[in-house]
């Protein structure tokens, strides 16, 4: 993908570090982007649509909490 325009690329790297554990986390990231909420929403809904994004989820930090955690399979 790399005909993603500089904001696309940005969105990206922003989205990676995790959302902000806020009411309206994507209005901070539009903050941070020094954009708007709906341009924001608007470029996360296409780079899903493209493929570039595969999910936006929680990813807890078992360690830093001081628990482990296990995957188990059958």
């Amino acid at each position: 993908m790399s005909n993603l325009s500089a904001f696309d690329k940005r969105l990206c790297n922003e989205l990676q570090t995790g959302l902000p554990i806020a009411e309206r986390p994507f209005a901070i990231l539009a903050q941070l982007l020094k954009s708007s909420e709906a341009k924001v929403l608007k470029h996360t809904r296409e780079l899903v649509k493209l493929g570039v994004i595969r999910r936006l989820g929680v990813s807890i930090n078992w360690r830093g909490i001081g628990k482990a955690s296990t995957l188990v399979a059958a």
